[in-house]
């Protein structure tokens, strides 16, 4: 749990998990990234806009960023190789950054 909160307070993860992510979340990357793209003929714009937006949900998805302590490991191989070390199913159900 320790090495999560110091995840989570280095790398500011805005969900847990992708169920987590609204529609609206991704139709406002998906515009920033729609209009980084232009000029871009459109098959190469549409895989430039998804590339990117794999990219963001990487970045905010607290289970998919590469673990602070190792970046080698995403904090969700992380958790399932401790679950299978204590015998227990160990989920993140939320996690919060404060900061002031």
């Amino acid at each position: 749990a320790y090495d999560i909160a110091m995840h989570t307070a280095a790398m500011a993860p805005r969900f847990v998990s992708r169920v987590q992510v609204k529609e609206e979340d991704i139709t406002a990357a998906k515009a920033i990234f729609e209009e980084e793209a232009a000029g871009k003929p459109a098959e190469m714009k549409e895989m430039i806009v998804a590339g990117k937006i794999e990219a963001y949900l990487k970045d905010k998805v607290l289970l998919e960023q590469p673990f602070v302590k190792n970046g080698e490991q995403t904090v969700k191989k992380v958790i399932e190789a401790i679950s299978a070390s204590v015998g227990a199913p160990i989920e993140v159900v939320f996690a919060e950054r404060l900061s002031v």
